[in-house]
């Protein structure tokens, strides 16, 4: 009875393994440990992978929470900043207007000075010219004056000339001799061919040693 139960059935008989099964068996085993590391450091990263897509939402779907839940723009306070940007705004334009006014008066103002200035200039040199010709004017007038009394101061010495040598000749009529003036002839050689002082000759015709005489003219001999 004791040996029926120590008997084992045959499928209950332990297996020995050859060498090349043991071989085998151990070469299994790495690499099921090794794909086992493998598919443990994916499942790693995917784990990782996922955590940080979580985390990413949460932050936007915070982020998003927050803007939501700021308060909006108070309309009162929009609309004053508004009414302060046109007012800026036509402040500047108005400005900007005035500068321009400024601007046209003064280009007007020195246009208007320079057209001042040319006109002066213009007035000066027409005075200049004006008081240039008065004073050509006046040269020329007082060169005629001058003329005039000289040829009248001639005319005056010619007919006391002809006036003395009228009287000269009534005075010597019939007593002296006289000799007309040729064509070359001076009182000094008249005196001289005549045997006469040139004073003498100038004295009793009433002449002097600056008195014009002419071809034709009669001379008293005395």
């Amino acid at each position: 009875m004791s040996k029926k139960k120590n008997r084992k059935q045959p499928w209950e008989q332990p297996i020995y393994q050859t060498e090349y099964e043991s071989n085998a068996s151990r070469s299994e085993q790495r690499g099921k440990k090794k794909g086992n590391t493998v598919f443990i450091t994916l499942l790693v990263i995917l784990l990782l992978a996922i955590a940080i897509i979580i985390g990413y939402i949460f932050s936007t779907s915070t982020t998003r929470d927050l803007g939501a839940n700021e308060p909006a723009d108070d309309p009162i306070v929009v609309q004053t900043s508004l009414d302060d940007e046109k007012e800026k705004e036509k402040q500047k334009i108005a400005e900007a207007k005035k500068k321009a006014e400024a601007e046209k008066k003064k280009a007007a103002e020195a246009e208007k000075a320079e057209q001042e200035k040319a006109a002066e200039q213009e007035a000066a040199k027409k005075q200049q010219e004006e008081a240039a010709r008065q004073q050509e004017e006046a040269r020329q007038a007082e060169e005629a004056r001058k003329q005039q009394e000289e040829a009248a101061r001639q005319e005056e010495q010619r007919q006391q000339a002809e006036a003395q040598h009228a009287d000269n000749q009534a005075n010597h009529q019939g007593a002296g001799e006289t000799y007309t003036i040729q064509q070359g002839d001076t009182l000094y050689r008249i005196a001289v061919n005549h045997g006469i002082s040139l004073d003498a000759l100038l004295e009793a015709n009433g002449l002097s040693a600056d008195s014009a005489y002419s071809v034709g003219q009669t001379l008293v001999l005395p």
